[in-house]
């Protein structure tokens, strides 16, 4: 579940910040920046729960559709 989640969210990220980088209106540019710190909290807040829970990362096999903005969002969540 928390591998899904947070891939899906991930995919969020992708997006947003794409939208949020290159969209000629400025107000997409804001709701897109805006959703894309949003979901990346999410994913932190996933994550934080499911290493509280114990329970491991990935399960075998998975493959994160999204695995670029999954690492951008855990690392900027970092401070790295």
């Amino acid at each position: 579940f928390y591998a899904l989640m947070i891939d899906h969210h991930a995919g969020g990220v992708a997006m947003a910040r794409h939208a949020a980088d290159n969209a000629d209106d400025p107000g997409i540019r804001n709701t897109a920046a805006t959703m894309a710190a949003i979901q990346a909290g999410e994913i932190t807040e996933m994550a934080h729960s499911r290493d509280d829970a114990g329970i491991p990362g990935d399960p075998a096999g998975f493959e994160p559709a999204f695995p670029d903005a999954v690492a951008s969002t855990h690392d900027r969540s970092h401070g790295n």
